[in-house]
């Protein structure tokens, strides 16, 4: 389809270049083979549509690029797309955004041109089907009918694939018992095998990403699998769901223990950002303090609002409404935390940007902060810092935070002796889980913790005992 669509010229008219526009067609195809790096067959097609732009823009005229009009590109593509099909529709508006990159490369647009070019549909069912008229249905039909055995085999079978919208397959399955001559039904066999178990499962192993990644990829992806197959299951008692757990799983990687000086670097990070007498390097270094000294998650600290956040009452504390699992909650507050998240609400407040949200936490747009930019601001910020992924450890993230603050809290309570098994429910009801199992797990994944409980119970199995 490609070469097709490159190969063959659907306009009549020649395309003649002017010397500046020659140049500039030059300019371009040196630029996709030395910046963008295309191959030699990709350059010729984006070429091809370029050249055709080109002529249709300037002619023979040197390419005036100030006075490019949204309209020229939306007119162009769309006269170009109704010259192919499928596929091939959409490349005129890829040369065209590519031409427009370079452009902007070269200086000569500005950027934003590109949301003048229309998205033309690729799928093949984008519009309706060929079909034949209906007196040329029926004519198809009655030519076929005679008073041989073979003619009224032939005249039935199209009255059933006409009038009954039936598969050509399915009507070539039938059999005698499959009709209930005084119900007036006939009974459509499956002309598709049933989709099994163990289809699911070699999906699960199929991509070099899902062989590659141990364990986890295959389980991952078998399990996606079982809610799509369990789903079609309910319309369709034939598709077989894989068992639970039919692959193994691996036990999850550690997360990354941020050290207080860590923690610290990153305050001081957040707090050098800009610009410059913006709320911007507060909001970020009141955040990441939050989540450190409460472990609330990440996206509920973002969409807090200022009326959840109840500072001047006894306690302080802030209310998680609707968190991960519908779960609503009161966070007590600290002493020193409530005083950080008070002078960062006067600040917010003499800066002007309570009138612009009623998030808590506001960006300079107004808005509550954008989850995807504030994991990369903060990807980029520990590598800079130097916090590196530990060995048999995940990579350091925002999330981390929230393990902090929960070893934090059991190895302190390890160390006043403390009875965690008592405690760990109360502090599963801070942190939103849904059940103290989840809190107990970090018992087993912290030898650090492990050990500070291995000697608070030495003490209290050898009272005045030697260490």
């Amino acid at each position: 389809m490609v070469q097709t669509a490159v190969s063959q010229d659907p306009k009549s008219t020649a395309e003649i270049l002017g010397t500046g526009a020659a140049r500039c067609l030059k300019e371009f195809d040196d630029y996709l083979s030395r910046v963008r790096g295309l191959a030699p067959n990709s350059r010729r097609i984006y070429c091809f549509h370029v050249k055709r732009f080109l002529a249709d823009f300037c002619g023979a005229d040197t390419p005036d690029w100030s006075s490019l009009r949204a309209e020229d590109l939306t007119a162009f593509v769309q006269r170009e797309a109704s010259y192919y099909q499928r596929h091939a529709r959409a490349l005129p508006g890829q040369a065209l955004r590519t031409l427009l990159r370079y452009l902007r490369f070269a200086g000569e647009v500005q950027s934003g041109m590109e949301a003048a070019i229309p998205q033309m549909p690729q799928w093949n069912q984008a519009g309706l089907p060929r079909y034949l008229p209906a007196p040329e249905v029926e004519r198809v039909i009655g030519s076929v009918l005679d008073h041989t055995a073979q003619g009224r085999r032939n005249y039935a079978m199209l009255l059933l694939l006409a009038r009954m919208g039936l598969r050509a397959e399915e009507v070539m399955k039938l059999t005698l018992d499959d009709i209930d001559w005084r119900e007036g039904v006939i009974r459509i066999r499956a002309t598709k095998s049933p989709i099994r178990a163990e289809i699911a499962v070699d999906w699960a192993f199929s991509t070099p990403v899902a062989r590659g990644a141990g364990l986890a990829g295959p389980a991952l992806r078998l399990s996606a699998a079982r809610g799509f197959l369990a789903y079609l299951q309910a319309s369709d008692p034939t598709v077989e769901v894989p068992q639970r757990r039919a692959l193994a799983v691996p036990r999850p990687m550690r997360p990354h223990l941020y050290s207080s000086e860590e923690i610290a670097s990153l305050l001081k990070a957040a707090s050098e950002l800009g610009p410059r007498g913006s709320l911007r390097p507060h909001t970020y270094k009141t955040l990441l303090g939050l989540i450190a000294s409460t472990g609330i998650r990440v996206g509920e600290a973002i969409r807090l609002k200022s009326r959840d956040a109840e500072l001047y009452a006894e306690p302080a504390r802030l209310h998680i409404c609707e968190g991960k699992f519908g779960k609503t909650r009161d966070i007590p507050l600290h002493a020193t935390t409530t005083d950080e998240l008070q002078q960062y609400a006067r600040l917010r407040t003499q800066l002007g940007y309570s009138q612009r949200s009623d998030a808590f936490f506001v960006s300079e747009q107004g808005r509550h902060l954008n989850y995807q930019c504030l994991c990369q601001w903060f990807i980029r910020t520990r590598r800079r810092l130097g916090i590196h992924p530990q060995e048999g450890r995940r990579s350091p993230t925002l999330h981390g935070l929230r393990h902090h603050f929960a070893i934090e809290r059991l190895t302190t309570w390890c160390r006043q002796g403390a009875s965690v098994r008592d405690l760990a429910p109360h502090l599963s009801v801070y942190l939103g889980h849904v059940s103290p199992a989840q809190s107990y797990w970090y018992l087993t994944a912290t030898p650090a913790l492990l050990l500070t409980a291995a000697e608070s119970f030495h003490r209290f199995a050898n009272p005045g005992g030697a260490a």
